[in-house]
């Protein structure tokens, strides 16, 4: 394994210092060989994902969204927007029921009561 690691450091070497191929390939070239080394963690430690499909995953519902409803058009609307889908992901991520969540929320907010309440 560790002989085809080199081989890929070798070609992004090779890559990065080649003026044949366009900037934007020098560039993604010289950006994995800064981080190189971190993209073999999943190799050597338990229950690292070697992709980022579960974030991808988690982003999906939103980006669909956002392209249904093209986007906000004001800043209100893209922190509402940010911070909603924030709320949404985190509460799922740590199977909260995202609908309680909020009840409690808007009723601390109507009631001028405690500051909304944090995650559970």
């Amino acid at each position: 394994m560790e002989n085809h690691i080199q081989n890929i450091n070798d070609a992004l070497t090779v890559g990065a210092g080649a003026e044949q191929i366009g900037s934007k390939s020098q560039a993604l070239c010289c950006g994995l060989l800064d981080r190189f080394a971190t993209l073999w963690t999943f190799l050597e430690q338990e229950g690292v994902e070697p992709t980022n499909n579960l974030a991808e995953r988690g982003l999906r519902p939103f980006v669909i969204a956002r392209k249904l409803s093209n986007g906000s058009q004001s800043e209100w609307g893209i922190k509402y927007s940010e911070r909603i889908m924030t709320v949404v992901c985190t509460l799922k991520q740590r199977a909260g029921n995202v609908f309680e969540y909020l009840t409690r929320v808007f009723y601390s907010r109507l009631e001028k009561g405690p500051a909304p309440p944090v995650f559970v």
